[in-house]
């Protein structure tokens, strides 16, 4: 399977918050949620969203079929 980018710099923007904010009350201040898995569950999806927008791919949106670049260059 060839990665192929499927996420525009606007995608790649807010999975860098996203990501960041997940990351903090999941693994930083853990107690806004006040539940282990959960809190572990939420900075795995933070580190999740981070890769996805350092590399430019998501497998997710690779299964569902989702491409967010319009062009190459946007990628």
């Amino acid at each position: 399977m060839k990665l192929v980018r499927n996420v525009n710099l606007v995608d790649k923007i807010l999975r860098l918050g996203i990501g960041a904010g997940s990351i903090y009350v999941g693994f930083i201040e853990t107690t806004i949620i006040d539940h282990a898995v959960i809190n572990v569950l939420v900075g795995v999806f933070g580190v999740f969203n981070i890769v996805a927008a350092l590399i430019g791919f998501c497998p997710v949106y690779y299964i569902a079929g989702i491409n967010t670049c319009t062009s190459e260059d946007d990628c």
